[in-house]
């Protein structure tokens, strides 16, 4: 309850020690070394084969069955 009291008393107080917190950790987060956010790359491929006015089955048995099997 003291504390509520404090803050209620002195909100220009409170708002600077939010703000002095706010710039510390902004200033922090730009300080961080490379290594503990090292660049990746993902496996995959993404191949786009239009076959418009199909169903979904005929896509994957004339369409994706044989591309699978050529890659």
């Amino acid at each position: 309850m003291k504390l509520t009291h404090f803050a209620l008393k002195r909100p220009v107080t409170i708002a600077m020690i939010f703000l002095s917190f706010a710039v510390v950790g902004g200033l922090s987060s730009q300080k961080l070394p490379l290594e503990l956010m090292p660049n990746t790359e993902l496996p995959f491929v993404y191949i786009y084969i239009p076959y418009f006015r199909s169903t979904p089955e005929q896509v994957e048995k004339q369409v994706t069955k044989p591309v699978e099997e050529i890659i």
